[in-house]
């Protein structure tokens, strides 16, 4: 589980960060990178495509950043809003 601080700073663009989210979601990039091959068919295998991990991979990296905050708001206080100063950049 990421804490909100490596989320943060994931969002701004550290690395090391990015490299952490990456990882936490790594079992699902898996199964959704796993496919059917069949060589002969009848024979089936199952197995973990990489273009297709290493696609995921980069979709995900260039989504952290455009990723807004949201803090939390009371039903009276209306919708969930982006924190203005959690998503500007420095």
């Amino acid at each position: 589980m990421l804490t909100y601080e490596t989320i943060m700073a994931a969002c701004h663009g550290d690395p090391v960060a990015q490299k952490e989210a990456v990882a936490d979601l790594e079992w699902f990039i898996d199964i959704l990178s796993t496919h059917s091959i069949s060589n002969d068919g009848i024979h089936k295998e199952r197995g973990i495509d990489p273009y297709m991990k290493g696609f995921l991979t980069g979709k995900l990296l260039s989504a952290i950043p455009r990723f807004a905050p949201y803090t939390y708001k009371s039903r009276k206080q209306g919708r969930l809003k982006p924190n203005n100063n959690e998503s500007k950049k420095p």
